[in-house]
Parts: C-alpha cells; structure tokens; sequence
C-alpha cells in the first residue's frame, strides 16, 4: 500500500468520527483535496465490511447481512445513497446526498471492505464522483 493511501485512510478516519452531519462534511471535504479515499464508519466505529446502495435497489439485490437493516430505509430518493457499515455494535446506516459527491455510477448495491479505495473524479456538472479504483486499473 503506498504512504499517500494510507495517510488518506487515515484522515477519512478521523474526520469522519463526528456525527452524520459532519461524516458527510469530512467525507467531501477528504474528495475534495484528494484523488483517492477510503471510507471509514462512522464515529470511528471497527468496521468489517461495508455496501453502498443506490436508489431503487430491490431488497433482493442486497446481500442478506444487510437486507434485514435496509428493509427500514426509504430506497426510492434519487439524491440520495445509503453507505452501511457492519460494526461491533450491529449495521450503521448513514444516507449522504448525490448532489456533491456521488458513488451510484453503477446500479443497485456494491459491497467492500476496509482499505478499499476509491478514485476521486469531477463530472461535467462539478460533483465529485467516487468509482472504484480496483474496477478502473
């Protein structure tokens, strides 16, 4: 892993230790200086594994370890993405807008896990888009 990767993932970390408010806050702010990310839980929680889910996901395209949790969420908001993160304390759910950065370039759900990166790029409309950087190598 390079040292700049690392001391990205290391920042998202500790940024994104604040409410959901400030996770969001943190999380453009770090796409915002940086090409590449990581994604850390919220509250700096130990995380396992996580998903992204786009809008207009069927239940069904959720992996089971999550369905049960986004069973509860309103998946129909076209601005909006769901990030879930598999914690010691059960899934944390934080649904962040698509308006200034978005990570739904593909359809219904992704599933990663730490140290994943993501590259930061800029679409025509000036949002930071979030792909995964595994995909584009």
């Amino acid at each position: 892993m390079n040292t700049a990767a690392t001391l990205s993932g290391i920042t998202v970390a500790l940024i994104l230790s604040g409410c959901s408010d400030s996770y969001a806050d943190g999380l453009i702010a770090e796409a915002k200086s940086n090409s590449e990310i990581s994604l850390a839980a919220p509250n700096g929680a130990d995380w396992s594994s996580g998903i992204i889910v786009c809008p207009y996901t069927p239940l069904n395209q959720i992996p089971e370890a999550y369905r049960t949790r986004f069973s509860d969420e309103p998946l129909l908001s076209e601005g909006s993405q769901w990030l879930g993160f598999t914690t010691t304390q059960g899934i944390e759910v934080v649904t962040l807008s698509r308006s200034e950065l978005d990570f739904c370039w593909f359809d219904n759900a992704m599933d990663f896990g730490p140290g994943h990166q993501w590259e930061i790029t800029t679409d025509t409309d000036g949002r930071l888009v979030a792909s995964d950087k595994q995909q584009t190598q």
